[in-house]
């Protein structure tokens, strides 16, 4: 579902010795690259932000115009609360 490079947060979270650590450092979720209408891409996008501590963050999002319209909106709305912090 994500990038390889946006992997690594999660890999790091999911390690119970390193959980703690990647959870508290904010620079480690500053860049995502998702599939934009995929299932469970909001709720991961959620999740991402909320560890950004504000800082700025770069966003890919792969998307297939015509499917899924309802959850591109989703996401588009979840960054506009997101940048309007």
């Amino acid at each position: 579902m994500l990038a390889r490079s946006s992997a690594i947060p999660l890999v790091l979270a999911a390690a119970c010795v390193w959980r703690a650590i990647a959870l508290a450092t904010p620079a480690l979720w500053t860049s995502v690259d998702l599939p934009f209408c995929a299932e469970g891409s909001l709720k991961l996008l959620k999740f991402w932000l909320s560890h950004t501590a504000c800082r700025p963050i770069s966003v890919s999002l792969s998307f297939q115009p015509r499917k899924r319209r309802r959850r591109a909106w989703n996401i588009i709305a979840a960054l506009a609360e997101y940048a309007a912090q």
